[in-house]
């Protein structure tokens, strides 16, 4: 990939982060709403979301309900509260990473009281 490929992709991410803000701030503004705003953080939206704003829109609504909904098991969340969750198996890492060099995790339910 060249250096011009590169840096014209990250040019329309930023280009849709910033579109996508100032449509989710006016939103949370007319709903009367708060939420972080940081292009991290809505980064993550964007892309689970194939930048489809909707979509994306709804999945932010959708986290934010959850967590509304499970103040007790978010009040606190922390990597060491949760550490027992890796110590017991329950969540595990592929010892390998795939091609693009990301890490891979799975779920085992069955091996551990979670909460």
């Amino acid at each position: 990939m060249s250096y011009e490929t590169v840096v014209a992709q990250n040019v329309k991410v930023t280009l849709e982060i910033s579109h996508f803000y100032i449509w989710f701030s006016l939103l949370w503004f007319f709903l009367g709403l708060q939420s972080r705003l940081d292009d991290g953080f809505l980064l993550r939206f964007l892309r689970a979301r194939k930048f489809n704003y909707d979509r994306a829109y709804q999945l932010l609504v959708n986290y934010y309900q959850i967590r509304a909904d499970n103040v007790n098991i978010f009040r606190d969340l922390t990597p060491s509260t949760v550490k027992h969750v890796y110590e017991d198996g329950v969540i595990c890492a592929l010892p390998k990473r795939t091609p693009e060099g990301r890490r891979l995790y799975y779920y085992r339910p069955g091996d551990g009281n979670i909460l």
